[in-house]
């Protein structure tokens, strides 16, 4: 009876069990409340779109050059002799005006020479008046005795006419000469600079010798090559053989000189006589006027020849052009659209031409449609966007632009809003030569401040369904901001557009009632941000880089694990996960060499992204827990005298400094072993003492504490001497300064006073004792001994 009410009961039992579970199982389904589903909501995506405007375009063409001078020439005597004088102008770069004299020529020799002229000219003169009286005499004596008509040799006429050719001769003879010492000084033909100068006083120069290289400062050229297919945006000034005067466009030059940019106008004068045979170009000629003026700018420098300019030409005016950033062009020739209904559309447009900067349309566009300037992964045509970067009111589209509704009616906005609302905030920028040409419409001072993401008021958006007061243009918070309904003025079935100035529409009704009521509420000014102090004991440890992975991964890891753990356990340390936080950095790297491992591990200030300290760890990779406790030891003791250094009172011992012994390199190569100790006990001697006289520096015996230490060593060949002095860091074996002596090993006592003298100016300076007199100034100076590692 018994087995078979147990048997019974290990049957019945759980199918009890069951059924109480499939009963409880289909009244929970049963009760479940009715699961509420939410149709999905379309976010179009935002764009940045761009106002077209057409209007009155200037085709400027850039282009590059150097400066070369109009008028140059080179200078040469036309007399030979030696050069006893030239001009303080008279040098490379020197400037002089027009008849200035640049050099002179010993006259002696030319002096002379028109002193024998005009003896020979007197000489003539008075030949020819004797030959005159004796033609007198000649004549009278055949009127008195002669027959018939005389002779013109019996009347001595060829005796005239050849002294009448001596004094031509003779008179031709002093012109010369005259001219020849008028070419002693050479004189300047023009107003000009000095190029290059080839001669001096003193110098012997013959007829034809080149003296100098001087040219023009009137007018300076630049050459331009431009390309044939910009050649159509200019009215240049084309060479034909008996042409009338013809336009000359302005250019702009700009030259960057001492970190500054700098312009200068000029005019395109005239075109080169030929085209380039090898880059196909044409070069014109730009022409500036007294490049070498002052400025209003002091800074300004001249336009001196050589300087590399790029020049901008202007071109040809252009009407009816839509100049549009480059960033709106979608393919060769492409611009997305944006309707009535804030859907995109694909418009071919005729370009004219293409820059860096802007894209120049000719047909396609009307004035005051919106292009998209933003990019868009897959557009298509017919989607739906949002404005981001404009109040939706002030979009200007296509179907509005042809026909008679006015902009915004089809959005909600009444006429009211509607004045307030302007061209948009067109964050992708044209040049300015074009943009300052599109700014026809003024903005309101709250538009600027929405489009500059600092505005906290923006206008009231008004509906048909709320009313206002009369004057319902007055600001409104984003907490009080309205969902307007649609108008039964919008297009049929609208999907809403979702803005900025919008509260969001999953808040609660009685949160959306509130907001109706408290209208006027303004938004609460945040509070103001506290910069909290970072505590000096905070430590932040990052992962230990793995500079060759092989299989282990997780090393750095384990690593800085093991380094926290550590820290963690000291009373005095703090440990944070972020870097911001911390006072302390720590991090390193581990190379894997075979079963080696080798660990670094660096102290970082992160005031300054000093290295404080830095240790080396090498162990087995096998022993792994072994070389992580290892290398946490070693960075907490370094962690340790960090911290130490930096909270010790300055006062105390800033100034302590111990003399060390100095090590004699080449101890076995000297004779006299005896000589090389009392040469390092004499120079370390002499050190303490040096030292110890000095006011600034205390002085400590090298078992005791001190924060600097002086120490060295000495090279000695011969009779020459090579002492080696180091200051260091004692704490951090840093060394901060380290000079050199050279010296005679006969002359000790000369020897060890260049020493000390050197010692005793770096001890004074300020890299130790303008260091201030507090704890954090230690640290500073730690800081820059740790960075010397």
């Amino acid at each position: 009876m018994k087995r078979f009410f147990i048997r019974t009961l290990k049957i019945s039992l759980p199918l009890v069990v069951l059924g109480v579970a499939a009963f409880a199982a289909i009244t929970m389904i049963r009760n479940r409340p009715p699961v509420e589903t939410q149709p999905p909501v379309f976010s179009p995506p935002g764009v940045q779109v761009h106002q077209v405007a057409l209007g009155e375009v200037t085709m400027g063409v850039t282009s590059q050059g150097t400066v070369q001078p109009r008028t140059e020439s080179q200078l040469v005597p036309e007399i030979a002799g030696r050069i006893t004088w030239v001009s303080s102008s008279f040098a490379e770069g020197g400037f002089f005006e027009e008849g200035d004299v640049l050099v002179k020529i010993d006259p002696f020799d030319y002096q002379q020479a028109l002193i024998s002229a005009r003896s020979q000219l007197a000489q003539a003169r008075l030949r020819l008046a004797q030959e005159q009286a004796e033609a007198e005499v000649a004549e009278r004596e055949w009127n008195d005795l002669g027959r018939g008509d005389p002779r013109e040799l019996t009347l001595r006429k060829p005796q005239l006419d050849e002294a009448q050719a001596a004094i031509d001769a003779a008179e031709a003879g002093v012109t010369r000469a005259e001219r020849d010492l008028e070419r002693a000084e050479i004189v300047a033909p023009y107003a000009g600079r000095v190029r290059q100068k080839n001669v001096d006083i003193g110098q012997f120069v013959r007829v034809g010798d080149m003296i100098a290289t001087v040219y023009a400062v009137d007018i300076a050229e630049i050459r331009l090559p431009l390309p044939d297919d910009q050649i159509a945006y200019l009215d240049l000034p084309l060479s034909y053989r008996g042409g009338r005067q013809q336009i000359q466009p302005a250019v702009t030059l700009r030259a960057t000189f001492a970190g500054e940019t700098h312009e200068w106008q000029g005019r395109v004068v005239r075109t080169e006589s030929e085209i380039d045979p090898v880059s196909r170009m044409v070069h014109v000629v730009a022409e500036v006027s007294d490049p070498y003026a002052p400025s209003e700018n002091p800074n300004q420098p001249p336009l001196a020849v050589g300087m590399y300019v790029e020049a901008e030409i202007e071109g040809r005016l252009i009407q009816n052009i839509a100049a549009i950033p480059r960033a709106a062009l979608r393919g060769r020739d492409q611009v997305l659209v944006v309707s009535v209904n804030e859907q995109l559309e694909f418009r071919d447009v005729a370009i004219l031409r293409s820059t860096t900067d802007a894209v120049y349309v000719q047909n396609g566009l009307s004035d005051g449609e919106l292009i998209v300037v933003s990019p868009l992964d897959t557009p298509t045509d017919g989607m739906r966007i949002q404005v981001t970067n404009a109040d939706v009111g002030t979009l200007v589209t296509t179907e509005e632009v042809n026909g008679d509704d006015l902009p915004g009616q089809a959005l909600g906005i009444n006429s009211s809003t509607q004045d307030q609302l302007t061209e948009l905030d067109d964050t992708n920028s044209l040049p300015d030569e074009i943009s300052a040409d599109r700014q026809t419409t003024a903005r309101p001072a709250w538009l600027d401040e929405l489009t500059s993401n600092d505005a906290v008021e923006v206008p009231t958006l008004e509906t048909t369904d709320v009313t206002q007061p009369s004057d319902s243009q007055q600001p409104v918070t984003a907490d009080n901001a309205i969902v307007p309904d649609p108008p039964v003025t919008t297009p049929p079935d609208p999907e809403p557009v979702e803005e900025s100035l919008v509260a969001d529409t999953s808040v609660p009704p009685e949160e959306t009632e509130e907001t109706l009521v408290d209208n006027d509420r303004p938004i609460p000014a945040p509070p103001e941000a506290v910069a909290v102090p970072v505590p000096s004991n905070a430590i932040a440890v990052v992962p230990f880089e793995d500079l060759n992975l092989e299989g282990r991964n997780g090393f750095g890891t384990s690593v800085r694990h093991a380094i926290e753990t550590h820290l963690q356990s000291t009373d005095s340390i703090t440990t944070t996960a972020q870097q911001s936080d911390a006072r302390y950095l720590i991090n390193g790297a581990i190379q894997h060499i075979g079963p080696m491992a080798r660990v670094t591990a660096r102290i970082v200030d992160t005031t300054n992204d000093a290295v404080l300290g830095a240790i080396k760890i090498d162990g087995s990779a096998s022993e792994q827990n072994n070389l992580e406790s290892t290398v946490a030891k070693a960075v907490l003791e370094q962690l340790l005298s960090v911290r130490a250094i930096a909270d010790h009172d300055v006062t105390a011992n800033i100034t302590t400094l111990a003399v060390l012994p100095f090590d004699h390199l080449n101890a076995a190569a000297v004779d006299s072993q005896s000589t090389t100790q009392n040469l390092g006990d004499t120079i370390t001697q002499e050190v303490a003492t040096q030292v110890s006289m000095m006011e600034s520096i205390t002085l400590a015996s090298p078992n005791e504490s001190a924060v600097w230490t002086v120490a060295g060593s000495i090279q000695q060949l011969g009779d020459l001497v090579r002492v080696t002095v180091r200051v260091s860091n004692k704490n951090s074996n840093a060394v901060v300064h380290a000079f050199k002596v050279d010296g005679s090993a006969s002359d000790v006592a000369s020897l060890t006073e260049q020493i000390v003298s050197t010692l005793a100016e770096t001890l004074d300076s300020t890299i130790l004792t303008d260091t201030g007199t507090t704890a954090q100034s230690t640290h500073l100076l730690f800081r820059f001994a740790g960075g010397r590692l």
